[in-house]
């Protein structure tokens, strides 16, 4: 039998408690085959329903997706975003009882469920629908505390936070990445990732590249083989030389299609820069000439033998993560940093912008839509 695991749903919701009613949540599940082998890199099919009082009740709301699972077999939606069959999300009447979610699945993609899981949600998300109800973490014991009930949530108490937190290090565990002496923020992308973000100047730009695998709307992004990423004219990201190790801390590298993908590959709230908003940062910096020395991480345990003039100032923490020709081959890992920019300047090219390892500069380039290029997003 096929096995889906779904993972501890009701602790998304914590992390919102002050937030207005959503239309939508995260929702993740692991798949594996009949061998227990997990099921990965590969697009299924997924109907979820909300029943009503029971794991038999009447459906309130159902609606389906075609994720891809990742290479650890795990895919992520956002209920309240897919193809919709019946109900309204944002119309449940969360206070009126007791809910139940089912997950059914098809491997093949299509809509022939053959499996399935009914739990009950946890009463956690309802109190967010409540603007009166009191909570609370306790100082020790890791217990929240949600009106009249109580979670027990390992590492979540005060007490737990003597293990000292390195600030230079990469959201993925990197050692020497980020600037020890700069504030972070934290952004979670439609997937789940975490990047550490920085303000600089009138702007807040992620601090990591993108990794994301999956549009705004929950939509996968193609991965593909090197002879189809020469001839798609589709958003594709792919990993340097096709190898997951380097995704840490290097991020994912797209095509300028996944760019111009109306679905959105930053999250919500935040964009691809314009060529102007690279412009922007830069002179924030100091110009074109001395601007890259302040955008790039310091030290040579990721950048090759020169990593000129870097002083990671401005706490953008620049890796050089190389990039990808229109066949797929990857080049320049450890020397240069390539992002895009959302400003096309013919139908052939689009603008981007590169940092060197052998000097200081920031400089705008241009190159083929369907070659492949790290992403950082900025704030709306």
């Amino acid at each position: 039998m096929i096995k889906l695991y779904s993972l501890l749903l009701s602790l998304l919701f914590i992390g919102d408690l002050l937030a207005q009613v959503p239309d939508k949540f995260s929702f993740q599940a692991v798949v594996r085959n009949t061998s227990s082998q997990l099921v990965v890199n590969q697009l299924v099919g997924v109907r979820i329903s909300i029943l009503f009082g029971s794991s038999s009740g009447s459906v309130v709301f159902a609606e389906t997706h075609v994720p891809m699972t990742n290479a650890q077999g795990l895919f992520s939606i956002q209920i309240g975003t897919g193809n919709n069959l019946i109900g309204n999300l944002g119309s449940i009447d969360w206070s009126s009882g007791i809910f139940f979610i089912k997950s059914e699945i098809d491997l093949d993609g299509n809509t022939n469920y053959t499996i399935q899981t009914n739990q009950q949600l946890a009463s956690v998300p309802y109190a967010f629908y409540c603007n009166d109800v009191p909570s609370s973490v306790s100082q020790s014991g890791d217990t929240l505390f949600i009106g009249n009930s109580f979670y027990i949530i390992p590492g979540i108490s005060a007490a737990n936070q003597f293990v000292p937190i390195l600030t230079s290090d990469h959201t993925c565990g990197e050692h020497l990445v980020h600037n020890s002496n700069k504030t972070y923020g934290t952004l979670i992308d439609q997937q789940g990732n975490s990047y550490k973000t920085i303000v600089i100047g009138s702007q807040t730009w992620m601090a990591e590249n993108l990794k994301t695998s999956i549009y705004r709307n929950g939509d996968p992004i193609l991965t593909l083989t090197p002879p189809q990423w020469a001839s798609t004219n589709s958003g594709a990201w792919m990993y340097y030389e096709n190898n997951q190790l380097f995704e840490c801390p290097y991020g994912k590298i797209y095509n300028w299609y996944t760019v111009l993908d109306s679905r959105n590959v930053c999250p919500t709230g935040w964009h691809v820069p314009t060529i102007d908003e690279w412009f922007t940062l830069r002179s924030a910096l100091g110009g074109e000439f001395v601007a890259g020395g302040k955008m790039k991480s310091t030290g040579l345990d990721h950048w090759l033998d020169w990593n000129e003039s870097a002083t990671n100032e401005s706490g953008l923490s620049v890796l050089p993560g190389g990039s990808a020709n229109s066949d797929a081959s990857t080049y320049f890992l450890g020397q240069d940093a390539y992002f895009w920019s959302s400003s096309p300047v013919n139908v052939f090219v689009v603008s981007g912008f590169k940092l060197y390892s052998t000097n200081a500069s920031a400089t705008e380039i241009q190159n083929p839509r369907n070659e492949g290029m790290s992403i950082r997003c900025v704030h709306d």
